[in-house]
């Protein structure tokens, strides 16, 4: 359904001084003065405390079914996700997976996935009131995916089966944790049409440091996590994940994207902020947590270097 922050619409804060303020409330719209709910909601925790939060919520659909659709490659799976979205088809979910993780899963699973010699498999979740009305956008949605080159169109009706679909992309993080020694976490988004793109430079990047690339996400967003990992009997040294990491920025910068899509800066990436984004863009922000926290006493050490 898209980015959580776009449903909160109201917000009560405590500022470092203890001032409580109420920002926002059950309005679908409001312009007074700036936008200072989503200032404070990506702020990581820098700039206030949230004690209350009003969120706009959805009534659960009546039907929900997912469709498993296996590509020979990412280009076609990307393709795919583009048309019906610009056809104005709008999926509760468009969830990818990379042929290496799904192989990856189903050696952890021990058990075989379908179509597991696919490269790119892709989660498509349709939800809405009507029965016929959702079978005939998940036809309509089945037959783009064979435009495109699906494998097959795999669609699961019953609970049972929508789990036994999801279960591989649910299992990617405990996957990887026992297969593998992780060496860095991306939360990477470019334009969606640029993913192909990019995980093809990643994977010649992380190559060259004799690491693999594991690569999911959200097709509908752009928004590509890429797990970095080599075998636990090896290691890698500080300065080669620094120096892979800058590689793997600048690629993503490169292709019109950014370094961060949903987990925020944080510690880890402060040392890459300024690839990301110019010497006057830090400069506001930093004197924007000044304003709200003089005393840095808001998660202090986070987001900026030497704050």
């Amino acid at each position: 359904y898209g980015v959580t922050g776009n449903y909160v619409t109201g917000i009560v804060v405590v500022f470092p001084d203890g001032t409580i303020s109420r920002l926002g409330g059950k309005l679908l719209k409001n312009v007074t003065g700036y936008d200072l709910i989503n200032l404070i909601i990506g702020s990581e925790g820098t700039l206030a405390i949230i004690t209350e939060a009003i969120i706009k919520v959805l009534p659960l659909p009546k039907v929900v079914v997912d469709l498993l659709i296996p590509f020979v490659c990412v280009e076609d799976a990307t393709n795919f996700a583009v048309e019906i979205l610009q056809g104005g088809m709008m999926p509760a979910a468009i969830e990818f997976m990379d042929g290496n993780v799904v192989r990856m899963v189903s050696k952890y699973l021990k058990r075989k996935i379908p179509y597991m010699e696919a490269n790119a498999h892709t989660i498509v979740e349709i939800d809405g009131d009507e029965k016929e009305r959702v079978r005939q956008l998940y036809e309509r949605i089945g037959d783009i995916a064979l435009k495109h080159g699906a494998l097959d169109v795999l669609v699961g009706e019953s609970v049972r089966d929508r789990e036994k679909l999801w279960e591989p992309r649910k299992k990617i993080g405990d996957t990887l944790k026992e297969l593998t020694q992780n060496v860095t976490r991306e939360d990477l988004v470019v334009p969606k049409k640029q993913i192909p793109l990019l995980i093809s430079k990643l994977k010649n990047i992380v190559e060259k440091y004799s690491a693999n690339l594991y690569a999911f996400g959200h097709l509908g967003d752009g928004n590509i996590h890429a797990d970095v990992s080599i075998d636990k009997s090896k290691d890698m040294s500080t300065s080669e994940i620094d120096k892979m990491r800058r590689e793997i920025y600048e690629v993503t910068i490169s292709l019109g994207g950014t370094i961060t899509a949903e987990h925020g800066v944080g510690l880890s990436k402060i040392p890459y902020l300024s690839i990301a984004l110019d010497k006057k863009q830090i400069e506001i922000m930093q004197k924007i947590k000044a304003v709200f926290d003089p005393k840095n006493i808001l998660n202090p050490g986070k987001i900026f270097p030497n704050s």
